[in-house]
């Protein structure tokens, strides 16, 4: 060979000879493929002049057209100063049997009748490629990101190709990138349990308990690790890359101000990874022209490692009640101390159980002693005016149900489609003639739809609630504020009835750290349960500015200005969060 090839370049280095020609080419080794096919795909034909360069680039052109168990090879020989071409290779056969080995999450019939490998037809490594990313796709279609191919096999004999997946099971949870943070502590939000199937909505609903432990400035990334020793599969370890948010400890104030209830707001510092735990403590200090209120709180959301939070707060409230049902109707003062304990189980990744022990002491006592709504000791039916309007004093002893299911990844800045619903009852045990005994029902739902372009959001809220029996004010239905309908002052409608809708426009570029919205308030409450289908309902419309500042954490800081049409008045308001 080595002989030949010398002589030929001796033949073409030698001018006074004339060019060498290829007079044949042959495929001696071809038992399923066309001749016709395979000189198209090699290049040269009988006239070509020869060139090493040429056969070479014919070669890799066979090879890469799949066909081959390896890349084939060349033979030359000369006759009569001209040269023939053999060209050598294995070609794959045509397979009469697929088997997919390790396929059970998806229907294996319906991969077969997709990929493009088929029986009778010759393997070509390429269609193979392929088929395994028709594969890979199937799985993704169904929820399984995830799906490895471990290995394929031919049976020359029987021409059987053989294809092995590896469908990942949980192993083991790995954390990347934590300082402050204890891992064990992470685990404890986490559902997945070795054996169970690696899956996209298993993943994002693992990254949204994460998340939302306030505990890291972005959504974590994630990967699927390989295990070290074969014997180790299929299970795989998920590591999360995670970034701590700078600051676990927040300070977060608010501010509003309203012709009739004056300037107010409140102060909150809350730490949310005490000692590295994620465990919160917090406490809030409110204050204003009408009063002022403190309460100190505890929160575990996985606590001692089960599926059970326990939260804790402690109040004390002395704060002026302002009373708009009627233009002469005296403010009382009003004052609350006491405590809560709450308990709540995760059912499952969105939905939750919560039950609240509430006990306080409560009063309340004139601004003005001389301007009262009534005087007990002299009107016999002034205890059902006082009660009609909540100023009501004694022990408020409550145990309280809720059922939440909330869809949203990001509860602190909703982007994407999501659904968020809670019902609470409230009871409280009228024991004693000094105690409180009512029935509360709350409702409350809100939507979350992205729009073709997504930038914007359209998000919307509709609150529904009725009291039935004597509650205190502070247990009644407000309607107005911040956090109800902006173009009014706190507590303007006061029930045992509420309605409430909420609509936002919500706007956000990607990668920007502010955004807006424009939003519309509607809503009443009142002792009539006309008030359920919004009759006398105030309505409120603006534009409101959010900005993400790490100083406030990850919620949002919050500008609403809010104009009533019906008081022809504007408020202004300042908080963290979104409304909802």
């Amino acid at each position: 060979m080595k002989k030949t090839f010398l002589l030929l370049l001796l033949l073409l280095g030698v001018q006074s000879l004339k060019a060498v020609d290829v007079i044949e080419v042959n495929f001696p080794d071809s038992k399923n493929l066309e001749t016709d096919w395979l000189e198209n795909i090699f290049g040269i034909n009988p006239g070509d002049t020869f060139s090493t360069v040429s056969i070479e680039q014919g070669l890799e052109r066979l090879y890469s057209s799949g066909f081959f168990v390896e890349k084939p090879t060349s033979e030359t020989s000369i006759t009569d100063g001209n040269v023939i071409i053999n060209v050598k290779f294995r070609e794959f056969p045509i397979i009469e049997s697929i088997v997919l080995e390790g396929i059970e999450w998806i229907d294996p019939l319906t991969v077969l009748n997709s990929i493009t490998v088929k029986e009778g037809f010759m393997l070509n490594t390429n269609e193979l490629m392929e088929s395994y990313r028709i594969i890979k796709a199937k799985y993704a279609e169904n929820g399984y990101p995830w799906i490895f191919n471990e290995s394929e096999s031919l049976n020359w004999e029987s021409k059987t190709l053989t294809i092995k997946f590896i469908e990942p099971l949980f192993g083991d949870v790995i954390f990347e990138g934590l300082m402050n943070t204890n891992p064990n502590a992470l685990k404890r939000f986490l559902w997945m349990e070795k054996g169970d199937p690696i899956t996209y909505s298993a993943i994002q609903l693992e990254l949204k308990d994460l998340y939302a432990t306030k505990l890291f400035s972005s959504v974590p990334e994630v990967r699927i690790q390989l295990p070290e020793k074969n014997e180790n599969l299929p299970y795989f370890d998920i590591v999360y890359s995670l970034t701590e948010a700078e600051k676990t400890a927040n300070l977060l104030f608010g501010a509003f101000y309203g012709d009739t209830s004056g300037l107010g707001g409140y102060i909150s510092y809350r730490e949310d990874n005490f000692r590295g735990n994620a465990v919160s403590l917090g406490t809030t200090l409110s204050y204003g022209d009408r009063g002022s209120s403190y309460d100190i709180s505890y929160k575990d959301d996985s606590y001692k490692d089960t599926r059970l939070s326990l939260s804790s707060r402690i109040f004390d409230t002395d704060r002026n009640i302002i009373f708009y049902e009627e233009a002469n109707d005296p403010n009382y003062n009003f004052a609350s101390k006491g405590g809560e304990i709450s308990l709540g189980k995760r059912v499952d990744r969105m939905t939750r159980l919560d039950f609240t022990l509430h006990s306080s002491e409560n009063s309340y006592d004139p601004e003005d002693p001389n301007n009262l709504v009534c005087d007990p000791a002299i009107d016999p039916g002034c205890d059902d005016i006082l009660a009609e309007k909540g100023i009501l004093e004694g022990d408020l002893n409550s145990i309280s149900l809720g059922y939440t299911k909330d869809t949203r990844f990001n509860p602190f800045d909703p982007t994407d489609d999501a659904t968020y619903y809670k019902f609470s009852i409230e009871h409280g045990f009228d024991s004693s003639e000094e105690s409180f005994g009512f029935t509360k029902y709350s409702y409350d739902l809100r939507k979350y739809k992205q729009l073709s372009n997504p930038e914007f959001l359209l998000a919307g809220r509709y609150k529904v609630g009725k009291i039935d029996g004597d509650a205190p004010s502070t247990r009644r239905f407000w309607t107005g504020g911040s956090s109800s309908l902006r173009g009014y002052d706190l507590g303007e409608q006061k029930g045992n009835y509420q309605s409430l809708l909420n609509l936002e426009l919500r706007w956000h570029k990607e990668d920007t750290p502010w955004s807006a919205a424009l939003f519309a308030d509607y809503g009443s409450s009142s002792n009539e349960s006309s008030a359920l289908s919004f009759e006398n309902a105030m309505m409120s419309y603006g534009i409101g500015v959010r900005f993400s500042i790490g100083f406030f954490g990850i919620a949002p800081v919050r500008f609403d200005l809010a104009f009533s049409p019906d008081l022809d008045d504007t408020k202004f308001h300042f908080s963290v969060g979104h409304m909802f």
